[in-house]
């Protein structure tokens, strides 16, 4: 991985004199994933969402409350991220910030151990301020992309931290399966269970410190750090980026695609567990290992498909996982065998993070290079704000008995972002994106 960093003549990549460009740099970035996506496995989808609905929350709306609580987080981030990314901008602060919002969100993950069964307020504010914070910090680490490698790699690096994320997720799914093993539905199995909640938080401490020293930030030209007026100036420079986005159509159009599409996989993510549990009846272990088993296949397709991006291109990549992921779910919804779900997760896990991770790659090229952070942060927006809207759908339309009203809908939503997706003109959005 030390080589990523060159860039090639004729290819535009980060500007001369960042101090983060080179193999480290790129390694340290990586690490994040590696740090955060734990959070994503033990948390949203297969940890604290399980004990969410079957400790704190009980009955038959608790899926709706993990729905309103999960789209209230995304909100929560939506308002917040684009907003810091313009002030890290103007400051050269991404990194400044994305150490702040980490230690918020470690804090606020390992206070969920002190949830307990009833205290269903408190469990949902946690949980969002823990999500939504996570969410800002990862939008400010994606607008390092850039500022690391040159356009060329953007689809294999931005792969390469989703592989390393992947990873993370497996080894950390595995280091907690001790404390996963006994029955929530006993206060003994219950109390042994929340310890999952601060060792996430520790593992994303501590493998996010390799980001905090190996990756610089370089100064944009029109740094104003410590300038009077920033906090304001952040909010009226967003207004001026959404008059200014008719500028950059094929940007405005991928972001609408986005919106839809990332909604179905957030979702597909927030829900996993209940799915398998519900329709397939797998018990607790039984979904731990599948997802271990299901980060490991993603972690390799991943990072293999990283370098078919490069080759053919992010939109190329999004488009065909997408089309996967529409067959697959319609397998989840027709079969009734445990072998069903196996398969179409540990494909899914590929094709999500295919998904992701191009599309990372993509907002990048189509991003005027020194407006990275306060465009990831539209980007995050855009995700935040579509993912508001499927957890609540899924969570008022799933039963067992009826999959085809939820996963039907999720088709539908992600089948549409496919259709608008196939009208980016990317080559086009890359000249808009540099004319800025």
């Amino acid at each position: 991985m030390g080589g990523v960093g060159g860039t090639p003549s004729g290819v535009r990549g980060p500007a001369s004199g960042s101090a983060g460009i080179g193999g480290r740099a790129v390694l340290g970035w990586c690490f994040y994933d590696f740090a955060n996506s734990p959070f994503s496995t033990l948390i949203v989808t297969a940890g604290y969402s399980q004990y969410f609905q079957e400790v704190v929350a009980t009955g038959n709306r608790s899926a709706l409350l993990w729905g309103i609580a999960t789209s209230a987080s995304t909100l929560a981030a939506a308002v917040l991220s684009p907003w810091l990314g313009a002030v890290a901008d103007q400051t050269a602060s991404k990194m400044r910030f994305l150490r702040a919002f980490t230690l918020a969100c470690a804090a606020f993950t390992m206070t969920l151990a002190l949830v307990g069964s009833g205290d269903v307020g408190a469990g949902m504010l946690l949980f969002v301020a823990a999500n939504a914070t996570l969410t800002a910090a990862t939008s400010l680490n994606n607008a390092f992309l850039s500022e690391i490698t040159p356009a060329s790699r953007h689809g294999r690096v931005s792969a390469y931290g989703f592989g390393l994320g992947y990873l993370g997720g497996l080894l950390a799914t595995a280091a907690v399966i001790p404390w996963a093993g006994g029955s929530l539905s006993t206060p003994q199995g219950a109390a042994t269970f929340r310890w999952i909640f601060p060792i996430t938080a520790a593992w994303l401490l501590a493998f996010s410190l390799p980001t905090f020293a190996w990756v610089r930030e370089r100064p944009g030209s029109g740094a104003q750090t410590g300038a009077s007026g920033t906090w304001g100036t952040g909010w009226r420079r967003i207004g001026s980026t959404l008059r200014e986005l008719r500028r950059f159509r094929n940007l405005a159009l991928f972001l609408c695609a986005y919106f839809l599409f990332i909604d179905g996989v957030d979702t597909i993510f927030s829900f996993g567990s209940r799915v398998a549990r519900d329709r397939y009846e797998f018990d607790q272990r039984l979904i731990f290992l599948l997802f271990i088993f299901s980060n490991f296949v993603a972690a390799v397709g991943t990072t293999a498909l990283g370098f078919v991006t490069d080759r053919v291109g992010p939109h190329r990549v999004i488009g065909w996982a997408l089309a996967g992921v529409l067959g697959l779910l319609a397998a989840v919804a027709l079969g009734s065998h445990p072998a069903v779900f196996w398969g179409a997760a540990l494909a899914l896990g590929c094709l999500l993070g295919a998904i992701q991770s191009a599309a990372r790659a993509l907002m990048a090229r189509l991003s005027p290079p020194e407006r990275q952070a306060e465009f990831f942060g539209f980007f995050s927006l855009t995700g935040r704000m579509g993912a508001a809207i499927g957890p609540i759908a899924f969570g008022a339309l799933w039963s067992p008995q009826a999959p085809w009203r939820a996963i039907g809908f999720l088709m539908g939503l992600i089948g549409t972002g496919l259709w608008l997706l196939r009208r980016v003109d990317v080559e086009h959005g890359e000249r808009e994106a540099r004319s800025a």
